[in-house]
């Protein structure tokens, strides 16, 4: 199995619950050797990783007693017995009270109900590391990359983009009256719609295209026209004779035209 730790580049850099043997330590990183290798020649252990880093220099001879052949072995029964040691949880400052056989760290800190205080990574998608006792209510009730329902018209989407640009064009969406008429509120699509009969939203009146440029609310319209209607008569009497003239002049070019023509 293999073991979890903060390096992997020396030996087991634990707190252990009872001192390892000075045998298990390695003479490189002087830590509890991490897959033990034994000198030959003087019968040392090195972690396999010292080892070949060891060898990676350019170093050709036992690095305690100097022996040229520099012949090592796996201690597969050292690796048993030092895997076999008890460890505190790399977490025990955080408040993980857990401590068993080195062999059992990489369960305890990677399975989804090990150790609590692991810090791990979102598992939606929004990168935030937290510990894991903390994980679940951040997935469910915190992560703005939560899948989500609109509450107006149940669209699913990420929270951030449901709360964010979704909320702004839902048609679901409540809304006031823009004029803020006694209605309330009601759907984003169905606005434009209450503005066309709205009491209160600004119309032009109905004589406008007669001359009249006054503006008011719809529901003083009836007003209006009850109080204009000699300007709205003399409006529609000059707007009628502008156009019997225009009418007239067009004929008499018509007819000029006609007589050209002939």
């Amino acid at each position: 199995m293999a073991i979890a730790t903060p390096t992997v580049d020396s030996g087991y850099d634990y707190q252990f619950v009872n001192t390892p043997p000075d045998r298990t330590h390695c003479i490189i990183c002087h830590l509890p050797s991490r897959d033990p290798y034994l000198t030959e020649c003087c019968g040392h252990v090195l972690c396999k990783c010292c080892l070949d880093k060891t060898r990676t220099t350019g170093c050709v001879v036992c690095p305690m007693c100097n022996d040229e052949k520099f012949i090592t072995f796996s201690n597969k029964q050292l690796d048993r017995e030092i895997k076999g040691l008890h460890v505190y949880c790399t977490n025990k400052e955080k408040g993980c009270e857990w401590h068993r056989e080195l062999n059992e760290v990489n369960d305890h800190l990677g399975s989804s109900d090990g150790c609590q205080y692991e810090e791990v990574t979102c598992t939606v998608g929004c990168a935030k590391v937290m510990q894991r006792q903390h994980l679940t209510n951040h997935v469910e009730t915190e992560c703005p990359c939560r899948s989500v329902n609109c509450q107006y018209c149940h669209d699913a989407g990420e929270h951030q983009f449901i709360e964010g640009p979704h909320k702004d064009e839902c048609p679901k969406y409540p809304m006031p009256c823009p004029n803020k008429c006694e209605i309330g509120t009601m759907s984003r699509g169905d606005v434009e719609v209450h503005k066309s009969e709205c009491p209160l939203e600004t119309i032009q009146c109905d004589y406008y295209s007669v001359g009249c440029e006054a503006r008011m609310a719809r529901k003083a319209r009836e007003r209006h026209d009850d109080e204009n209607v000699k300007e709205h008569l003399m409006m529609t009497k000059l707007k009628l004779a502008k156009t019997e003239d225009a009418l007239s002049s067009n004929k008499d070019k018509l007819v000029s035209t006609e007589e050209k023509l002939t």
